[in-house]
């Protein structure tokens, strides 16, 4: 039996080329998952920025709903440590009074309410590195009724 001398000097493994273009796949993969883990985070401190910016302005307007003052209740507001770390800043501003009328019977009147706008802002930390740092973002704004 007479064994094939091409055969038997061929070995079994990748060339060059094939090893080269699977390990650019993989760097364009790894390169990926990198950039969209870096864009989640960044997503994720801007959603929480502006739950907190929320938090903060529905939490005013129920203090206010209760009684205390603006300037209290943008005292108590701003006290927050979480608050003081975002440079965050809730404004109240009594608007004037309003008179509520029922939609079905125009002589029936409802109330005089005291209205007031909220404006809750949050600034972009300055340590971003992005040319908007220290800019506000994620502004809220709003009216209640007490």
């Amino acid at each position: 039996m007479k064994i094939n001398p091409s055969f038997g000097s061929r070995c079994g493994g990748y060339t060059l080329i094939e090893v080269c273009l699977a390990s650019a796949l993989i760097c364009v993969g790894v390169g990926a998952a990198a950039s969209l883990s870096m864009n989640l985070d960044k997503i994720e401190q801007i959603n929480q920025r502006q739950a907190r910016v929320l938090a903060l302005a529905e939490g005013g307007a129920r203090l206010w709903q209760l009684g205390l003052d603006t300037t209290t209740v943008n005292a108590l507001l701003l006290s927050d440590p979480a608050a003081a770390n975002t440079q965050t800043s809730v404004t109240f501003v009594t608007v004037g009074n309003v008179n509520v009328a029922n939609r079905k019977s125009a002589s029936t009147n409802l109330g005089v309410f005291e209205r007031a706008n909220i404006k809750a802002s949050c600034k972009s930390r300055d340590g971003d590195g992005g040319s908007d740092a220290g800019q506000v973002r994620d502004t809220i704004q709003f009216t209640v009724l007490r």
